[in-house]
């Protein structure tokens, strides 16, 4: 393969995923948007809720996360699913008043399998809506008010904005994968909203109407539980919509090898599920004329931005290089326009929501952060991560 059958192999592999990136991110930078700031709207009175909280050996964090939310009780219910704990988790989650039950299996590990059987728990009395929280998620009363109220409203799953925030004492790494949860989790739902589309799960901060969630097979180890779910209720037509009334915020671990683990089961699920789900989601939206899966599969289809930014740097300098070999070709030039339009639209979202997040010099370091991402994306070549594991808690 010559240089320019390569480039433009490089543009076909990667012209749909840029395009819908660009797409929402423009559309989105022209939009009045939500504030990524708290709530400071008055509370109103909930529907009949409850707050499902997977928890798996959470003993750190679960007490803070109870405790502000005992003001929610006894308006909203709050289920903790002790699941496979060997700490004080359970233990813990009793002493702050809240409902609990413990599950235990050797085999069947993974978020899913204790949100799956938290539900079955809630059947013998069935609330109107289930908002799914994790143990060490922050958010006020008002939120998670807001949230199941707008879930009431639409009938329909609805996520709402969910930021993961660096510690104090966080690397420039961990505050550019703070940008980027930004880019992924604000950003984009709301281009992809006011397109008409739809909305992935993020894993924590969204909620379920209770006559979509009692039907639902969520028992699985899967390494992006929440993307798989996305794809599960749009393929039934129950698609989750984004809403920007309700905020849910977590941070990133200190340490290197937690941030480090939580990254690769991201980013290798994400890849995976791409490569095994999502061109067969394109090809059943099509067959059944189901554009809620077809809103879904697009949107999965863009890879993690790292990634993309990797691959179209990489061709950058492929276009270079033909054009200085054997001259400019419309293969480079398309290359360029899709680089650039790129990088336009992620100076634009640091400079209107990242400013805060990033300095402008630590916004320049982005390539060397990019390529530090080479052994993430080769292990997903030669020692993928298969098997679900829980995060480190500080």
């Amino acid at each position: 393969m010559n240089l320019d059958s390569f480039l433009w192999f490089g543009v076909a592999l990667t012209v749909l995923p840029a395009v819908i990136f660009c797409i929402q991110v423009y559309i989105a930078l022209s939009m009045r948007t939500p504030s990524i700031e708290g709530s400071t709207v008055v509370a109103i009175e909930p529907p009949d809720t409850v707050i499902l909280m997977p928890a798996h050996n959470e003993v750190k964090v679960i007490g803070g996360t109870l405790h502000m939310l005992r003001e929610l009780v006894p308006q909203v219910r709050v289920l903790v699913v002790a699941d496979n704990c060997t700490d004080e988790t359970a233990v813990i989650a009793r002493s702050e008043g809240v409902e609990v039950v413990e599950r235990s299996s050797a085999n069947l590990r993974g978020k899913g399998y204790a949100l799956q059987h938290g539900i079955e728990h809630l059947r013998s009395k069935a609330p109107k809506v289930i908002i799914v929280l994790d143990a060490d998620c922050t958010t006020t009363p008002t939120d998670m008010y807001r949230l199941a109220a707008f879930c009431v409203d639409v009938s329909r799953p609805v996520q709402g904005i969910y930021l993961m925030r660096s510690p104090s004492d966080g690397s420039i790494g961990t505050k550019i994968a703070e940008f980027a949860w930004l880019v992924k989790t604000m950003v984009r739902p709301i281009g992809w909203q006011h397109m008409g589309g739809t909305c992935q799960l993020m894993g924590s901060g969204f909620a379920l109407p209770w006559h979509i969630a009692r039907h639902l097979d969520l028992a699985s180890g899967h390494l992006v539980e929440d993307m798989k779910l996305t794809l599960d209720l749009a393929e039934s037509r129950h698609a989750p919509v984004f809403t920007g009334v309700s905020h849910v915020y977590s941070v990133f671990p200190s340490a290197v090898t937690s941030q480090a683990s939580q990254r690769r089961r991201w980013e290798h699920g994400h890849l995976s599920l791409l490569l095994s789900k999502v061109p067969r989601a394109v090809l059943k939206a099509a067959a059944t004329r189901n554009p809620q899966l077809l809103s879904v599969a697009l949107d999965l289809m863009v890879p993690p931005l790292s990634l993309l930014v990797l691959v179209l740097t990489g061709l950058t300098i492929g276009g270079v290089l033909q054009t200085a070999i054997w001259g400019l070709g419309w293969s480079a030039v398309s290359v360029w326009i899709l680089s650039v339009t790129l990088a336009i639209g992620v100076l634009a979202i640091w400079a209107r929501w990242g400013r805060a997040v990033l300095t402008a010099r630590e916004f320049m370091s982005i390539p060397l952060f990019v390529v530090r991402k080479l052994a993430v994306y080769g292990g997903f070549l030669w020692r993928r991560e298969r098997q679900w594991r829980r995060t480190d808690r500080d």
